[in-house]
């Protein structure tokens, strides 16, 4: 009977189990397996996939903004660049007009000043002009009287006596006549 047995024995471990008894997969095990499968699969999921997306994510615009930012850096140092070699150029302008207007009002005063000594020399020829006349007036004079004086000792030397007032005077101004004509 244990022969017997036998095969009934293995043939109702087949028909207990089905499909799955031949391949030898026990179903509330391979059930328990599944379950415990889909338990990990969602922990990971919800414990590690989940984060370490959200951390690559993360990660990922941040390395986007980064290349944004150097792109946008670039942008503004090239502006930068521009904007000094503007302000550059500007301000060399600027130190040029300012030097040509400093030349101008240099030359323009420095003429001022020549135009201001030329009329004082003018003005102290002019002065020394009319002293020099106001001198040569002074001294005819006094060469004038001077003469008079002589001419009166010579006439009374020759005429060896005293000549009237009025024969005097003419005597005077003839000879100061004669004087003017010769040194003019």
């Amino acid at each position: 009977m244990t022969e017997s047995l036998e095969p009934t024995h293995s043939t109702e471990v087949a028909e207990d189990t089905g499909v799955l008894g031949t391949l030898g997969i026990n179903a509330p095990l391979f059930v328990a397996q599944l379950v415990n499968v889909a338990i990990v699969l969602a922990v990971l999921h919800f414990f590690v996939f989940k984060p370490l997306t959200k951390t690559l994510e993360a990660r990922r615009k941040k390395i986007e903004e980064g290349v944004a930012n150097a792109a946008e850096a670039d942008t503004r140092l090239a502006s930068a660049k521009t904007t000094e070699a503007s302000l550059l150029a500007n301000a060399k302008a600027a130190a040029h007009k300012t030097m040509d207007e400093a030349r101008t009002a240099g030359d323009a005063e420095r003429k001022a000043r020549v135009d201001k000594a030329a009329e004082e020399i003018d003005q102290q020829v002019q002065d020394a002009k009319e002293k020099i006349s106001t001198e040569r007036t002074q001294a005819k004079e006094a060469v004038r009287r001077e003469v008079a004086g002589l001419v009166l000792a010579a006439t009374k030397k020759v005429t060896s006596g005293e000549l009237d007032e009025a024969a005097h005077l003419r005597e005077i101004e003839r000879a100061v006549k004669e004087l003017e004509t010769a040194t003019v």
